[in-house]
């Protein structure tokens, strides 16, 4: 026999409220994959970061692609 510990998945309102504690303790814009690590390492939850990019938009937040450091990256921005 062989144990196997999986993490709780996120979903729905539950996430918007994590993803929106992790905008409060990450830096400004952060990237999709920053807030997937965060809400991996602080909360124990397993969230994909297709879920994130939805998630954003209910918060009132997009998504934009930007090259940082010669690579693109999916940072997530306030609606102006």
């Amino acid at each position: 026999m062989e144990l196997r510990y999986f993490q709780p998945v996120a979903e729905g309102d539950q996430l918007r409220a994590v993803i929106a504690e992790a905008f409060q303790a990450l830096p400004p814009e952060p990237t999709v994959n920053q807030v997937v690590a965060w809400v991996n390492e602080n909360k124990g939850m397993e969230v994909e970061p297709v879920s994130v990019g939805m998630q954003v938009r209910a918060l009132g937040y997009r998504t934009e692609r930007v090259f940082r450091d010669g690579k693109l990256w999916r940072v997530i921005q306030e609606n102006s």
